[in-house]
């Protein structure tokens, strides 16, 4: 009998230390994750190379409305150029930062894997904006369009990163950001709609 309880008192242990090493690993994940969040709106924020709103960071909204400007032919040159080299600046930057995040987590290291290449598209496109304010006709139009659609590219990619991250915040039983049933509207934020859209 005393073997028999000495076994069950064992278990009971053995158990309960099992249960706490559980408890503490989610624990520090959530703390992983919790810093590995603030460090990304740090980056984002503080830089200036997204905006906040309530269905998640904006990325450079100025620069789809410079876009919608330049292809209405309502822009000025000096302006647009000034302004595109600092968005570009800001976003290599910015993507640069949040790709040097470090964490042993798999999704979040997809998460920042995405939001680095969604941002460094970005600062890409604030080149080519350079470009296409100092071309006309033909050539402008064309690359207007390109830029439009791969700035939609870059959104998707930079989003599909943060709703990981936001997708690893619900696994952990932390808060996420809200957003929209079925995402945004193609036009919001200031990002130029391809003609025939």
């Amino acid at each position: 009998m005393k073997v028999v309880l000495v076994l069950l008192a064992e278990a009971l242990v053995f158990t309960l230390l099992v249960v706490a090493d559980a408890q503490s690993d989610a624990d520090r994940q959530r703390q992983e994750i919790s810093e590995f969040t603030s460090l990304v709106e740090a980056q984002l924020y503080q830089s200036g190379a997204a905006q906040e709103s309530f269905a998640g960071p904006l990325v450079l909204p100025q620069m789809g409305e410079a876009v919608a400007q330049i292809r209405e032919g309502k822009f000025k040159e000096d302006e647009v150029l000034q302004n595109a080299e600092s968005w570009a600046d800001v976003a290599a930057r910015t993507g640069e930062q949040i790709g040097a995040i470090e964490t042993d987590l798999a999704g979040l290291k997809e998460a920042r894997n995405l939001m680095e290449q969604g941002l460094l598209l970005y600062a890409e496109l604030a080149d080519e904006v350079r470009v296409v304010v100092q071309i006309d006709g033909e050539q402008q139009e064309l690359l207007l369009s390109s830029i439009g659609e791969q700035m939609g590219v870059a959104g998707v990619i930079f989003d599909t990163g943060y709703g990981a991250l936001q997708e690893e915040r619900r696994k952990a039983g932390l808060p996420t950001q809200s957003s929209f049933p079925g995402g945004l509207p193609s036009d919001f934020g200031g990002l130029p709609v391809p003609p025939g859209s």
